[in-house]
């Protein structure tokens, strides 16, 4: 009897302790699909865009889960993760050969040939607008926003990683002939590169200060994380970690990636490439880590597990979001504190998650934000059309915007002098109205604000003075 008891005093507490660990799914929207490599990409206005092994169709989802619309002209598996312009525009690539343009309402916009092999790259998306993108024909493409080629440039091997764009335009990206490429974005003409000894499939990073970090497959059981220099000489390279194939995240002075061999997620130190701890999952990590804005660090794995670690590396919890389903994509950290991420079983999940959202550093997650244009090249204040039409004052921790002869939604963006995003929101406007936008949080400075009409037919700009 005594037995007994202990056995279901034990049982009790193991299904006590799932409860505790387990997620709230807030919900799933069935693709019919597989999702594997391809990644969430998120717009301002929170529509989710997902390619899957779907030979027809890329999917745009609602914040609710429900389908907003269905591209249908792909032609082909979509591998590619998407990325999405300022104004709107999807970017994606396909088996088809292709890179698409698709605008906010799922319509064509245009469709780029990229030559005779399959695109499983990801596209990156410069502050001109030129999108940067690679091909399994060992070319690398600069591709103007009207859809025509700008340059290209020839490597030795596929060019499978994303690319990523520094402050100063400079474009990385790593081939398959086991090189890290930096190149001019004006020509494509080559700056330097340096020998990585293995492939790359996922994200280049760059950290604040232009540290350059790639994750490398040198081939079983051998690879490395590889930090360089922006002028293209060694910073350090990791002990050997196994085959690096998920895209490392930046935070809190840390680099986060996943192992094919060993089945660890790693943190090490980001100024020397030292092991800061390591957590052994169930089996192997293609997914790259997301960071929320509490340290906490999401990825999943082919367990079968979407897991949540501390800072420090100890288990926050784990969730199984479909049993005997792998979980390659990588997870997305959205503004409202939601983890959105696909599966093998060809479902898009929306999990509930302790992060509020994305962790204040300069890469936190794959393709460095949520609508993966992976680039550090920020906004030039020259890149604003400032306009008479718009007045602006700013008092009380309220920005007050008054558009003339326009009734209706617009999108509000609002920059810093570096060029970097602040605040978006979607006002309403009456005509010659003033309407108001709390922005309690600003220091005290000069700021920009962009007005987007919501049918893309204007975009004003105006300056505002903080003085707190």
């Amino acid at each position: 009897m005594m037995k007994t008891m202990k056995t279901i005093t034990f049982l009790i507490f193991l299904f006590l302790g799932q409860i505790l660990m387990a997620q709230t799914i807030n919900w799933s929207y069935d693709i019919g699909f597989d999702i594997k490599p391809q990644v969430p990409a998120i717009a301002d206005d929170g529509t989710i865009y997902i390619g899957s092994e779907d030979n027809d169709n890329f999917h745009a989802i609602n914040p609710d889960g429900s389908l907003k619309w269905t591209y249908t002209l792909v032609g082909d598996n979509i591998y590619s993760s998407a990325s999405v312009g300022t104004d709107g525009t999807i970017y994606v690539g396909t088996k088809q050969l292709s890179l698409h343009a698709i605008n906010p309402d799922g319509s064509q916009k245009w469709v780029f040939d990229m030559g005779s092999d399959a695109i499983y790259a990801s596209p990156a998306i410069a502050t001109d607008g030129t999108i940067y993108i690679g091909s399994d024909d060992d070319n690398f493409y600069a591709v103007n926003q009207d859809g025509t080629q700008k340059w290209s440039f020839t490597t030795g091997g596929n060019v499978r990683s994303t690319p990523a764009i520094a402050t100063d335009g400079t474009v990385y990206v790593a081939s398959d002939d086991d090189n890290l490429y930096a190149l001019n974005p004006a020509d494509g003409s080559l700056a330097w590169s340096y020998n990585i000894g293995g492939d790359v499939e996922g994200c280049v990073v760059l950290d604040e200060d232009g540290t350059i970090f790639v994750g490398v497959d040198r081939g079983t059981p051998n690879g490395a994380v590889v930090a360089l220099n922006p002028d293209g000489t060694l910073k350090w390279e990791s002990a050997n970690t196994g085959r690096v194939l998920s895209s490392p995240a930046i935070a809190n002075n840390t680099i986060y990636f996943g192992t094919k061999d060993t089945n660890n997620l790693y943190a090490l130190d980001i100024t020397s490439g030292n092991e800061l701890w390591s957590f052994n999952a169930g089996d192997i990590i293609l997914s790259s880590p997301a960071v929320g804005d509490d340290g906490k660090i999401y990825f999943g794995s082919f367990d079968d597990n979407l897991y949540c670690l501390n800072p420090d590396g100890s288990l926050n919890f784990s969730t199984t979001l479909t049993a005997g389903e792998n979980l390659w994509s990588s997870p997305v950290i959205t503004t409202d504190g939601d983890l959105i991420i696909g599966s093998y079983d060809g479902k898009l999940y929306s999990v509930d998650i302790p992060s509020t959202g994305l962790a204040n550093s300069n890469w936190p997650m794959f393709g460095k934000n949520l609508q993966h244009t992976s680039s550090d090249n920020t906004l030039s204040i020259n890149n604003f059309l400032y306009n008479n039409s718009i007045e602006t004052f700013y008092t009380d921790g309220i920005l007050n915007i008054s558009i003339e002869n326009y009734n209706d939604d617009a999108i509000v963006n609002i920059y810093d002098l570096n060029g970097r995003k602040i605040e978006y929101k979607v006002l309403e406007f009456q005509s010659n109205e003033f309407s108001k936008l709390p922005l309690y949080d600003l220091t005290s400075g000069i700021y920009i604000v962009q007005i987007i009409s919501e049918k893309n037919n204007f975009i004003h700009s105006n300056k505002f003075v903080v003085n707190n």
